[in-house]
């Protein structure tokens, strides 16, 4: 019994602790509300007790905290994460957020920035070729934005769709594209897609009495036709059937056709 007594005389209280990452530095911003979130883990502090939190201005340590917004102060299953935002009010600059419980204290780096948000985003109108893609580089401004992200969307994807910046020509046709930040700016732009049909150079042609059929368009394309004679008409189609254009044939007849501004020429010598 006297051994007993002796074991339960030298029992003590165990300590309460908290502890932190004090290497780490967080980062809030006095025009969005961006919450720091700090982690603390305890000992032997009791569930809902509310640690004390402090932040204190870095150069001579005293206490800023009227320009902040502390949350999440109570302890929960030995832990606590702790939210420290700054006001519109808070000045920029570096400060110290003290965390503490009776004689336990800790602290974390903080500073205070502005945030710096999307205010343009230049792109010019695209033009593709059926089947093709087109990797889309916007320039986002200021350089300094915290978050370039974009959000690209087609007007019509059975024309172009886009993904991840990179656009494809579904069919010949024009779309519309919105380019708009995802900062919460509400910056966007619009630009025109026009989708064309894919040009490549024709090494043989095909007669039917009056008409050029089957010819794939190249710019400055040449050929000697033999079986018109000047001044007869002809009409001019492409591989799909679809009407170029028609005109009387004479040395040097040349057909074009235009589009989304990209012109392709047919050039015939007469025999």
């Amino acid at each position: 019994l006297k051994a007993n007594a002796a074991i339960t005389a030298g029992t003590t209280t165990a300590k309460e602790h908290i502890t932190t990452d004090e290497t780490k530095s967080y980062t809030t911003y006095n025009n969005k509300t961006v919450e720091a979130t700090i982690p603390v883990t305890t000992t032997n502090i009791t569930n809902n007790t509310s640690l004390t939190v402090k932040v204190l201005k870095a150069k001579d340590r005293t206490d800023q905290t009227s320009y902040f917004t502390v949350s999440n102060k109570n302890v929960t299953s030995n832990a606590a994460n702790i939210k420290v935002a700054a006001k519109t009010t808070a000045p920029v600059g570096k400060y110290i957020v003290q965390i503490s419980y009776n004689k336990q204290l800790v602290e974390v780096n903080l500073e205070v920035t502005s945030y710096q948000y999307v205010t343009e985003i230049i792109i010019e109108d695209a033009v593709i070729d059926v089947g093709k893609d087109l990797q889309l580089l916007p320039v986002v401004k200021p350089t300094t934005a915290n978050n370039k992200t974009l959000k690209m969307t087609s007007s019509d994807t059975s024309i172009v769709t886009v993904t991840n910046g990179k656009i494809h020509g579904v069919k010949e046709g024009s779309a519309k594209l919105t380019i708009e930040a995802t900062d919460g700016s509400g910056v966007k732009t619009t630009i025109n897609v026009t989708v064309t049909e894919l040009f490549t150079a024709a090494s043989e042609y095909e007669l039917e009495e009056n008409y050029i059929i089957n010819v794939l368009p190249e710019t400055s394309y040449q050929t000697a036709l033999d079986n018109f004679i000047n001044k007869d008409t002809i009409k001019i189609y492409d591989t799909k059937a679809k009407q170029v254009t028609s005109g009387n044939v004479g040395t040097g007849f040349t057909a074009k056709k235009t589009v989304a501004g990209k012109t392709t020429e047919y050039i015939f010598i007469v025999l």
